[in-house]
């Protein structure tokens, strides 16, 4: 285990919080009341080292004095004298800011007496003024000089025989009188006489003198005397705690002022203690917690953390059970550690009774209980991701995996390192790697794994009683009797059910209910028993079944009794029967149920679900269970938004919980569940407005982290603090010594001197130096722009943090620009956008103006230019804006890429001029480009992450981003921006199972628009049987493919073959051969999920077999151009879905606007595409720039609402659709689609479908 490196159980962030804030006081301040931080629970949950964390961590600082006694090594004390003891000699060695120890007077005067009457005296014992020992031992110290020098023995002896003499025996007496009564005057001495008055064992008058109380105290002191075990007992502790209260005076002020803030004393294996003498573990947590100071309602600066397997003295069993607090509900989660914190405190406070009432108080009250399982799902998480860092790995990136083991391990801590060290061994280890956690757990060693940590729990009970115990849910004594029928084959006597009742209560494993009627297992400890129930699965399967069944008929026998007497019956039961059916392999009955409870019972609903999860998937029948879901989701979908679709979407959402309960790592089969039943929730929220909004939002969540790798941890792997064992640091002394090491290292070396020398002669000639030097000629700043900061000189390779862009290797900018970088500079204005980008980034923004107005001139259509005029010219006019940022892809390998740039923003200037020409505040545009290749989303993300900082809120969103969740990179860069607030308005298609909260559809997705070409072969080609031909590692492909399978099957069609082939790699006699061999199927026609460079060789077979098939396809082979001229004499044969087409009426304003921005000098419209007629990118660029500009003017007009929560409720007339508005998941409402079709003479006719 790597304790060194991973602060693994340190995840308990509230637990670590409250620490800290505990132990945290002002100086001067009083103390607060502080209770006993209690861990208690099973060997394996981490809190022996999660106290050596906070030990080492967060207590290594002079003002918080500490000490660690495990009661479980070897020499650890336990008896009350000597841990009373160990705690002070520990205390007294550390020092704190001023160099001062803690000082025991009190408790040493007594402490001494004690250890000597048992031939023990201490080293650690330093009795200050003691004047009575000194005088008492006089006649043997001379006997000592004596026996040194024969000429000292002499004098001695002489000395005392002198001392005999009664005048010099009274002068002596007084002597000692005298220094008793200096002593009398000193604090301890007061504190001792305040306890005569209170203790009449002591035997004293009020006003003895100190020497009297000495001599009482070594009376009582005497081994076997009956008056020691009182001094152990109650003066000891008492003198203990009035040392840590007050030190060396009579009152707290001085320690309030210069002590430490507080003591921390941590007390681990204190079940040690528990079961090898009870009474003294209760005497001295309540000599340390339940003091005199406490009880009169005052405070005292101990702070005490227990560690114990065992049930510490008067604890409740609410208090036990609290180690182990159910899962965080939603509100919950979304706290910070701090109010997580603050919230264990308060709930704290409102128990422990109020000053005046503390007489009464009692440990119960004192015990805070840290909850000890706190990993769950985000914990587990992070270790994994965490022991990968460190062993420089990436085994764990598979989220389905991170969940398996989660699952299995049940928030062990013990459990998951085992697991994780395993998985990390095996991987690494030359043999066959395991591959999940199901793998691990058939092998030998996951076997092993089982039984080492059962060893730890199986010592009071047989393991085989166990793993039978472990199959209810929950035990009560009728449950355990079935258990023991079962394992001894008949019913166990009365006597021995309640013996074995009550021994099971007090494991330290199992709960148990306030009323004593009920216990649960520990998660963590239940996975343990069931998985070795699985492993023996094989060899007793009849055990297995059989108990389950007997429990599954227990439960429908009381369910029917509570029927024939009460005429209802118990939720709780029918929660239970259903959990055993689902062991036994028995849905129909659950999905029956959840029907029901899903529409008349609520609560019932939620348990159920809760239950599902949890619910045994040894017998799940995967194929057909599998089939029944995909079956009722069909269904609801078929009857969407009517009352048919509610038991439907239940039948979908209980088999999907059930099938993500059951082991597997497959990341696309756990994904497509996750999205599955978040399509079934959506379709029973748009029927049942109870169901919780964000439920389907979830599902889709986790089905897109399924399928995005985890983002790494950061930082340090080590806590922080210093080294463990290492010395702490004195104040103030770590300068010092290095300023004094460094002195005498430069006194030794004389030419270090000569050089100190050089250096400070160098450094009194510079200022006359420099001023001779004549000054350098700045360029002018841009004022006009505050936030368009300097950008870097730009090098091939060379990354600039801020805004602006970085020349890559082959040339391209990529970054972001506001008119200083010039990005699709390969075009005939090419080097007059290069001149103006220059004056623009010196700052003479109307030279700038001049070379980009001779620029729009020589190239009508560049939008680029266009918009970097328009920007100039609002800042020459002195006016503010806002700033939109159109983010895209100008220069990629082929000519389509470029053109999807340019239509990009083309689109988006369109929409910019719209609004400037007809609104006081203008808008300015920014670019940001992508790159060619993958890998620069990440920094061009944080660029305006950087720039929306910089502008202090101008720069509010950003629409286009092309491929936007295709790639881990891009992916990451959304992240990025998701956290920032910045909303994005994509026009581009998307996979429906990706959900950022950022992101803002305005085009369907992709299985929208594979499912609308079935629609469209379906209804108007009339056709019934197709063939596919896709790409599966496409993203794009796979996703038409899905939509399209879907909806054509679903509708009782037939799908005749599947062809597959790569991307760009699949030469053009492999596609004829595809093609030919599914033309011999007879299909009706093919549908082809990919681009025109595959399906131009596609269209040319077809027109050289002289087949009349048609080819159905996406957007993907609109753009005509890219055909090849053997591919278009085919083109009667083609038909594709596209999301915006421009001679629909719809898109009639905006073609007017879009020739006059870029044919207005071209009258006769003889150039058609990119002057007069805009495509479909540069439509939908329209569409989201228009809808990003309605969510800002509508934002500005509602205070205090962001652009992200106006968005929901945009409505604007679109270019590509009439109406253009969002669902809750972001997605468009509104998901028709237009077919086109074209003719050879390639005239484009479209339908909507």
């Amino acid at each position: 285990m790597i304790r060194e490196q991973l602060n693994l159980f340190a995840g308990r962030q509230e637990a670590i919080a409250l620490f800290e804030n505990l132990c945290e006081r002002q100086e001067g301040e009083p103390w607060s009341f502080l209770p006993i931080l209690s861990m208690v629970g099973p060997s394996g949950y981490g809190k022996s080292l999660f106290i050596q964390n906070l030990y080492l961590y967060y207590c290594h600082t002079p003002s918080l004095p500490h000490i660690s006694l495990d009661f479980g090594r070897p020499d650890a004390p336990h008896d009350l004298l000597n841990i009373l003891g160990a705690l002070r000699n520990s205390l007294r060695r550390q020092r704190d800011g001023y160099g001062h120890a803690l000082a025991f007077p009190r408790f040493d005067i007594i402490y001494a007496r004690l250890k000597r009457s048992e031939g023990q005296e201490s080293e650690e014992v330093d009795e200050v003024n003691d004047v009575n020992e000194l005088f008492g031992e006089f006649s043997d110290l001379i006997g000592l000089v004596g026996n040194i020098h024969v000429a000292l023995g002499l004098l001695l002896f002489i000395v005392k025989f002198v001392a005999r003499l009664p005048p010099l025996r009274t002068l002596l007496r007084w002597l000692v009188e005298w220094a008793y009564q200096r002593a009398g005057n000193q604090p301890q001495w007061r504190w001792y006489q305040d306890q005569i008055r209170k203790f009449r064992e002591l035997n004293l008058p009020g006003n003895a003198s100190v020497g009297s109380i000495r001599r009482r105290l070594n009376e009582m002191c005497t081994i076997g005397g009956p008056e020691r075990e009182f001094l152990i007992e109650q003066i000891l502790p008492k003198a203990f705690l009035a040392d840590l209260r007050y030190g060396d005076s009579d009152n707290e002020s001085s320690l309030l002022k210069k002590g430490p803030r507080y003591i921390v004393i941590f007390l681990d294996s204190f079940e040690v203690l528990l079961r090898g003498a009870e009474p003294t573990a209760r005497q001295l947590l309540e000599v340390l917690a339940l003091n005199e100071y406490r009880k009169r309602g005052e405070s005292d600066p101990l702070l005490l953390i227990v560690g114990s397997e065992e049930r510490l003295p008067d604890m409740s069993r609410e208090q036990l059970n609290q180690h182990f607090p159910p899962p965080s509900n939603v509100d919950a989660g979304r706290r910070s550690a701090q109010q997580r914190a603050e919230v264990l405190y308060d709930d704290w406070m409102r128990q422990v009774p109020s000053p005046e009432d503390r007489r009464a108080l009692k440990l119960r009250n004192i015990y805070l209980p840290l909850p000890l399982s706190t990993l769950q799902l985000d914990g587990t998480r992070d270790y994994l991701l965490r022991l990968d860092q460190h062993n420089e790995t990436s085994i764990f990136a598979n989220e389905a995996l991170v969940e398996d083991i989660h699952r299995v391990t049940q928030d062990y801590p013990i459990f998951l390192e085992r697991v994780a060290a395993a998985l990390q061994a095996s991987a690494q280890d030359s043999g066959p790697a395991i591959g999940d956690v199901r793998e691990l757990f058939d092998s030998e060693q996951g076997e092993q794994i089982i039984d080492r940590l059962l060893t730890l729990h199986c010592k009071q009970v047989d393991e085989r009683a166990f793993m039978l115990s472990a199959i209810p849910r929950t035990l009560t004594p009728e449950l355990l009797s079935l258990v023991l029928e079962h394992l001894y084959s008949g019913p166990p006597a009365a006597n021995v059910l309640n013996a074995e009742w009550r021994r099971y209560r007090h494991l330290p494993f199992l709960l148990a209910s306030e009323d004593k009627r009920s216990i649960t297992f520990v998660a963590g400890i239940r996975a343990l028993f069931l998985q070795k129930l699985h492993m023996v699965t094989a060899e007793s399967d009849s055990d297995y079944v059989r108990l389950h069944q007997r429990l599954h008929d227990y439960f429908k026998d009381r369910i029917a009794q509570s029927l024939r007497t009460q005429e209802t019956f118990d939720e709780q039961d029918l929660l239970e029967r259903s959990y055993h059916a689902l062991a036994l392999g028995d849905y129909q009955s659950v999905v029956q149920l959840a029907t029901y409870a899903q529409r008349d019972k609520p609560d019932l609903w939620k348990g159920l679900l809760k239950v599902i999860a949890q619910a045994p998937t040894e017998k799940l029948p995967h194929t057909e269970v599998r089939q029944q879901a995909s079956e009722g989701l069909y269904r609801a979908q078929q009857q969407a938004k009517t009352a048919g679709a509610a038991p439907e979407a239940v039948r979908a959402i209980v088999l999907c919980t059930w099938l993500l309960a059951a082991p597997g790592s497959e990341r696309k089969r756990v994904s497509s569940l996750w999205y599955d039943l978040g399509m079934a929730y959506q379709y029973l929220q748009e029927v049942d407005p109870r169901v919780q909004r964000d439920a389907a939002t979830h599902c889709f969540q986790r089905a897109n982290e399924l399928l995005d790798p985890p983002q790494p941890v950061t930082g340090k792997l080590l806590p922080p603090g210093p080294t463990a064992g290492g010395p702490v640091p004195s104040p103030g002394r770590g300068v010092g010594q290095l300023v004094r090491s460094t002195y005498r290292s430069v006194r030794a070396n004389r030419w270090v001197l000569v050089l100190l020398g050089i250096i400070l002669l160098g450094a009194m000639l510079a200022p006359w130096l420099v001023l001779r030097v004549p000054p350098r000629p700045r360029a002018p700043s841009a004022t006009a722009n505050p936030f368009a900061l300097p950008l870097a000189d730009l090098q091939p390779g060379a990354r600039n943090r801020w805004i602006g862009a970085t020349v890559e290797p082959d040339g391209e900018f990529v970054g972001l620009s506001d008119g200083s970088i010039p990005f699709d500079y390969l075009r005939p204005d090419g080097s007059l956008k290069v001149r103006a980008a220059g004056l623009v980034y010196r700052g003479d923004l109307a030279g700038a103006r001049v070379l980009l107005e001779k620029a729009v001139q020589s190239d009508v259509n560049d939008a680029e230019a266009l918009i970097y005029l328009q920007d100039i010219q609002i800042r020459l006019a002195g006016k503010a804006c806002s700033v939109f940022v159109v983010a895209t892809r100008i220069i990629e390998d082929s000519s389509e890429g470029v053109n999807n740039g340019r239509d990009n923003l083309q689109g988006a200037y369109v929409a910019q001029k719209e609004y400037n020409d007809t609104h006081p505040t203008p808008l300015c545009l920014y670019i940001a480009n992508l790159g060619n290749n993958s890998g620069y989303e990440p920094f061009v993300a944080q660029q305006l992450v950087n720039a929306a900082a910089a502008s202090k809120g101008a720069l509010v969103g950003l629409t286009g981003w092309p491929g936007l969740l295709d790639n881990p990179d891009s992916l990451a860069a959304v992240h990025l921006l998701e956290k920032a607030r910045l909303p994005i308005i994509s026009p581009d298609s998307y996979d429906v199972v990706q959900f950022v909260s950022n992101v803002f559809h305005i085009v369907p997705s992709r299985q929208a628009q594979g499912r609308r070409a079935a629609l469209y072969a379906e209804h108007v080609l009339q056709k019934t049987h197709a063939v596919i031909i896709t790409d599966p590692a496409n993203p794009y492909s796979r996703s038409l493919t899905e939509g399209f399978i879907q909806q054509f099957e679903g509708d009782g069609n037939q799908i005749l073959a599947i062809q597959t082939y790569a991307t760009g790699l699949t030469d053009a006699r492999t596609l004829a051969v595809t093609l030919q061999a599914e033309e011999r199927l007879n299909p009706d026609f093919i549908y082809f999920a990919g681009g025109i460079g595959e399906g131009s060789v596609l269209l040319a077979q077809l027109r050289a077999d002289s087949s009349p098939l048609r080819l159905l396809g996406s957007e993907q082979l609109y753009p005509f151009v890219g055909f090849s001229a053997n591919a278009r004499p085919g083109f009667d044969r083609l038909a594709f879905t596209s999301s915006a087409y421009v001679d629909t009426p719809v898109a009639s304003h905006m073609e007017q606007l879009y020739a006059l921005a870029f044919d207005a000098q071209d009258p006769g419209r003889v150039r058609v595409y990119g002057y007069s007629r805009p495509d479909s990118e540069a439509i939908l660029s329209y569409d989201a720039m228009e809808t990003l500009i309605a969510a800002y003017t509508n934002a500005a007009g509602i205070q205090r609402q962001s652009l992200e929560q106006v968005l929901p409720s945009v409505r604007i007339e679109g270019a590509s659709r009439q109406f253009i508005t969002f669902t809750r998941l972001n997605e468009l409402s509104d998901q028709h689609l237009f077919v086109l079709y074209v003719n050879q003479q390639e005239q484009v006719s479209f339908s909507t479908i």
